[in-house]
């Protein structure tokens, strides 16, 4: 694969971003170093975000991040024994069922206190990146890596539960072969975790939800999926990805705040 990517200008050496630390201890020491600015993206299991709040310390520092951002969905409780804390866990959302118990830590003891951006599943399946994108990005790299990397990805699908991905990827029955089914897909990718980022870096061309004045969804309910236009967000997103794969950054992309609903 490619060994190098875009970095913006200004973005701290690894010693200084503290990355030489075990998971948790990087949270902990990353809050304390950035207070009200820390934003965590949690594109995983919760764990080590709880493992990291198990102590006095560590949960008094997670209190002050700016924000944390969820790939998954949540329940919203309305009542009013549920005003101050509306939020629990979806479990039907991969990310939060590998680890309930973190997940259920994490919504209890932060809710309060850190604003949280969820980017569910109805958003991602409205965006759609096609093999024409991957192609493109493949030019920029020299070479085929980020198609045959969106191969590789839904070959691990495919092969662990094939009759589910048949279901989303309508390949003829007799072209359902290590060999042939690749060519039968234009849909590489629905791409949850970067959506997740986008949402936070460009919210304009995402409708959000607020709960409890300062939560944030989107695609959090199939009646309200959040992305009125799946075209403009894969153009970003593209756009972005580019950024990542190119040695220069174009001149034309800006990075937004995301200041006015936090």
């Amino acid at each position: 694969g490619r060994p190098q990517c875009y970095v913006p200008p200004g973005a701290p050496n690894p010693e200084a971003a503290s990355l030489t630390s075990d998971a948790t201890e990087l949270i902990i020491r990353l809050a304390d170093l950035y207070p009200k600015k820390l934003v965590i993206f949690a594109i995983g299991p919760l764990s080590p975000l709880a493992a990291a709040m198990s102590t006095t310390r560590g949960l008094q520092k997670l209190r002050w991040i700016r924000m944390l951002c969820i790939q998954g969905q949540t329940h919203v409780f309305s009542s009013e024994e549920k005003a101050r804390f509306p939020l629990s866990p979806d479990f039907t959302a991969f990310n939060l069922r590998e680890d309930k118990i973190a997940a259920e830590r994490v919504f209890s003891q932060l809710q309060m206190h850190v604003p949280m951006l969820f980017l569910g599943k109805y958003a991602a399946y409205r965006v759609s990146l096609y093999r024409e994108n991957f192609e493109a990005m493949d030019f920029i790299c020299g070479s085929n890596e980020m198609t045959e990397a969106a191969r590789r990805n839904l070959n691990v699908f495919r092969q662990g539960n094939p009759e589910q991905f048949y279901k989303l990827y309508p390949v003829p029955e007799d072209r359902r072969n290590d060999e042939e089914w690749f060519d039968e897909i234009d849909v590489l990718s629905h791409p949850y975790d970067a959506l997740l980022i986008l949402a936070f870096v460009q919210p304009d061309l995402f409708k959000m939800e607020i709960v409890g004045e300062r939560h944030l969804l989107i695609g959090n309910r199939k009646e309200f999926h959040g992305v009125p236009d799946p075209g403009a967000v894969r153009h970003a997103l593209c756009k972005w990805m580019e950024v990542g794969l190119s040695r220069e950054r174009p001149a034309e992309m800006k990075c937004e705040t995301f200041c006015s609903l936090i």
